[in-house]
């Protein structure tokens, strides 16, 4: 078995007025496997990259960042996974209009729990998590907190 591959390294290096200098070695991963490495969907780490929230480029990011990140996403997500919520309830507790939700358990972000004859409850768990999400983003109109899905492969209709 051939030995794993360095992970390349960066070193950062801050100077002071008063001649002070300060290092920090920064490790860089590709994407993919930090997100194998810290059991966390690639998709949203990748978008976490790409909005600015971790530093990295298309490919690679920093991984102790990534992991205070991921930490922090997890710790607002644990105290209510699992708890059903509905829709309503939660547009009041977390800030999301109810047809945003509807629409994210349609695309597949969010799970829903149980589905009654009116009403449906989702995993509160998820709906935090968005939530976290959207301020680490930067929640605007028309801006995805969620990465989006990517493309069939099927070409777009064109209009008769």
């Amino acid at each position: 078995m051939p030995p794993a591959p360095l992970s390349p390294h960066a070193i950062l290096t801050v100077s002071r007025e008063n001649g002070e200098t300060m290092s920090m070695a920064v490790e860089t991963l590709p994407i993919s496997q930090a997100a194998q490495a810290l059991a966390f969907p690639e998709a949203l780490l990748r978008h976490l990259v790409l909005a600015g929230v971790v530093t990295g480029d298309k490919s690679t990011c920093d991984l102790d960042q990534a992991a205070q990140v991921v930490a922090r996403l997890r710790a607002v997500q644990a105290p209510v996974a699992g708890h059903p919520i509905l829709a309503t309830d939660a547009a009041v507790k977390y800030g999301f209009a109810p047809e945003t939700i509807y629409r994210w358990q349609e695309a597949g972000q969010i799970k829903l729990l149980e589905s009654r004859t009116r009403s449906r409850l989702f995993n509160e768990g998820d709906i935090a998590l968005a939530r976290a999400l959207a301020d680490l983003v930067g929640q605007t109109p028309g801006r995805s907190i969620f990465p989006a899905k990517p493309r069939s492969g099927r070409p777009k209709k064109i209009a008769a």
